[in-house]
């Protein structure tokens, strides 16, 4: 929409000023006339580089994109058509949560690592999430609630957990599972990438090492939440 703005406002200075040069008087001489000349050039060199900057955008976006550069060589990988340019672990934005009274523990089946793996590859949580991301109304405390929720459908056991940093930036929000061969795994349900155990004092990083890394570690919480942001204390 901008782009189009932008040209059209282009085309707009340039007919005005292709107007004023038609509409000149030619056997008139006079500053007057100068002026309206050296204006309806202007008008026309505005409009030029409106249409030609416009039209730059939308040829460079391809090969200038916003976000950074889609990650490469991501061996932890679990679902192939992941979208690994995701918003949430880019910026690691969520939204403070509300805490609430805790519900009774549920019984969950015992799950090995590579049943985990072929869940989230059959699960969506993860698709399409850079178009779903919105930090106000589905950030990444949301993808995390839907992955525990379809976790808790077929009785896979998952909790959500939170993490502040010591920077002051935004916390992060994440899934654990339990697994009967592993221990517990932490998936991030963006991506359906393991990271690594996260630690107070340490990075939260991305499974296969420190290319991606977010901040320190300043708190850890282990809840489970809705969709309303109210969480509950959770101990696995």
């Amino acid at each position: 929409m901008e782009i189009l703005a932008g040209i059209g406002l282009g085309i707009v200075f340039i007919v005005l000023g292709a107007l004023m040069i038609w509409l000149i008087p030619k056997s008139r001489a006079g500053s007057s006339t100068d002026r309206s000349a050296r204006l309806s050039v202007v008008f026309i060199i505005a409009g030029l580089y409106l249409v030609g900057g416009s039209i730059w955008k939308f040829v460079s976006a391809p090969f200038f994109p916003p976000t950074p550069t889609p990650f490469t060589e991501l061996s932890n990988y679990i679902s192939p058509t992941v979208d690994p340019t995701t918003v949430c672990i880019l910026y690691h934005s969520c939204v403070q949560p509300t805490k609430i009274q805790a519900t009774a523990e549920i019984n969950y089946r015992p799950i090995t690592w590579m049943e985990l793996n072929g869940f989230l590859a059959a699960d969506n949580t993860n698709i399409n999430s850079t178009g779903k991301y919105n930090l106000n109304y589905y950030n990444c405390l949301d993808f995390s609630v839907t992955l525990v929720e379809n976790a808790g459908k077929q009785d896979i056991k998952a909790w959500i957990i939170i993490v502040e940093f010591t920077d002051g930036s935004p916390g992060h929000a994440f899934v654990a599972f339990e697994t009967t061969d592993l221990g517990v795994v932490f998936i991030e349900p963006q991506l359906d990438i393991r990271t690594d155990n996260p630690v107070v004092g340490k990075p939260l990083c991305l499974a296969w090492g420190d290319y991606e890394c977010m901040g320190t570690i300043k708190s850890i919480e282990y809840d489970q939440c809705d969709h309303s942001h109210n969480c509950n204390p959770y101990t696995p």
